[in-house]
C-alpha cells in the first residue's frame, strides 16, 4: 500500500536542512572522518565503519559514519554485493529489528552488507544511545556509512521514547537503498519514523542506484516485488543545476533512474567515490521554494502524475524526459 501523499512535508524538511546549518555540520564530521582514514599509517588495516560524535555544535548532537571507500566498492558490487537477508534469517542470527514485524506486515528484508556493517558497531550502540540529550539528535552517514546510520536510526526509534525525546533526523549522502518493499511498508506505516529520514544524491552519482533493478517488460504484471530494492524517507535529488525534494517511493525510483550517470542502469556503471561538500555550500542559502504547478496547470488537469515528474526533473534541470511517476513538491536553487 501505498501511504505518500501527493504533497507532503517532505519540502519543509528539505527546506529546514538546506536553510541551516544541518547538512554543513554533517558533512563536516564525515569530511573528518575521511581524513582521519586517509592520515592513518598505510601499515594500518583499514577499521571497515567509522563512527565520530559531534556534541559541540549549539543546535545539535551528530553521530556520523563512514566506511573505507575500497569496503564501499567491494562489498556493493562484489558477489552477494545485492543480497537481501529476510526477516526470518535476522531473527536467528542478528534479531534486532524484529519490532519491525507486525501481523499486517509480517516480513521484510536487508541489504546484506549493510546488516554486516551495522553488526560490527554492534557492541557501541548503547554508548552512542547514550549520547542523547535535549539536544536535537543527527545521525548521518556517507554511501554504505550511510546505511549503517539508516539501521541505527531504525534501531534508535524503537528503544527511545518519542514522548519524552526529540525524534532523531538520520541524513545520508549519496547512500545505496537498503531493503525490501517489506521494509519500505514498516516505516510507511509510521508516519513519524519516514519523517526521520533524508537522502541526499547526487545526480552523477552511482552508489545510491547501483541496488535499484532495471524493469522487466516480459514479468507477470503481479510478480513478486520481494527481491526489489524500494525507498523511504525523503530524497533530495541535486544537480549542478537545481534539485528536487520528494518523498513518494515511486517518484523516487523513476527519478534515481532517470538522473542516474548516462541514465544508464546502476549494475552497468563504475562505482566512484563522490565529494558532496561543493554541492552542500551551494544548496546552503541558495534554495528558495517555488511552485511550479501554475505554468504546468493545463498538464496538471491532462496528466497530473507526467506533470509532476515533468516539474521535478526541470527543477534538478535535467530537462523534460517523458518519464511517467507520482508527483511531489520541488525545490529550485537560484542560479547556482
Amino acid at each position: 500500500m501505498n501511504r505518500s501523499p501527493l504533497f507532503s512535508s517532505g519540502l519543509e524538511l528539505g527546506s529546514f536542512v538546506v536553510t541551516s546549518n544541518v547538512l554543513h555540520h554533517s558533512w563536516a564530521a564525515i569530511s573528518e572522518l575521511y581524513t582521519e582514514i586517509n592520515e592513518a599509517p598505510s601499515s594500518a588495516s583499514p577499521v571497515t565503519v567509522r563512527f565520530k560524535i559531534d556534541d559541540q555544535q549549539p543546535n545539535c548532537t551528530i553521530i556520523a559514519f563512514v566506511t573505507w571507500p575500497p569496503c564501499t566498492k567491494e562489498r556493493l558490487k562484489g558477489e552477494g554485493g545485492g543480497d537481501l537477508v529476510s526477516s526470518s534469517a535476522l531473527k536467528e542470527t542478528f534479531p534486532l529489528f524484529e519490532f519491525l514485524c507486525t501481523k499486517t506486515n509480517p516480513r521484510f528484508s536487508i541489504n546484506k552488507p549493510a546488516i554486516d556493517l551495522f553488526a560490527s558497531v554492534h557492541g557501541v550502540l548503547d554508548f552512542l544511545k547514550s549520547q542523547i540529550s535535549t539536544k536535537p539528535f543527527i545521525i548521518t552517514g556517507h554511501s554504505l556509512g550511510g546505511s549503517v546510520a539508516y539501521l541505527f536510526t531504525l534501531w534508535l526509534l524503537d528503544k527511545i521514547n518519542l514522548a519524552t525525546t526529540k525524534r532523531p533526523l538520520c541524513i545520508t549522502f549519496g547512500s545505496p537503498l537498503i531493503g525490501d518493499d517489506g521494509l519500505q511498508e514498516a516505516i510507511l506505516q509510521y508516519s513519524t519514523w519516514n519523517s526521520c529520514f533524508l537522502h541526499v544524491v547526487l545526480d552523477r552519482d552511482p552508489v545510491p542506484r547501483v541496488l535499484i533493478s532495471p524493469p522487466n517488460p516480459s514479468a507477470p504484471e503481479l510478480a513478486s516485488p520481494t527481491k526489489e530494492y524500494k525507498p523511504f524517507g525523503t530524497f533530495l535529488l541535486c544537480s549542478e543545476l537545481g534539485c528536487a525534494c520528494l518523498e513518494n517511493p515511486e517518484s523516487v525510483l523513476k527519478l534515481l533512474m532517470a538522473t542516474g550517470p548516462g541514465n544508464q542502469y546502476p549494475n552497468q556503471v563504475n562505482l566512484e567515490f563522490f565529494e558532496y561538500k561543493n554541492i552542500v555550500e551551494q544548496l546552503h542559502g541558495n534554495v528558495m521554494c517555488k511552485d511550479s504547478t501554475t505554468k504546468l496547470h493545463d498538464e496538471w488537469i491532462a496528466q497530473p502524475l507526467q506533470a509532476g515528474i515533468i516539474t521535478q526533473l526541470e527543477a534538478i534541470g535535467l530537462g523534460r524526459p517523458q518519464v511517467l511517476a507520482q508527483s511531489q513538491c520541488h525545490l529550485e536553487l537560484d542560479h547556482i
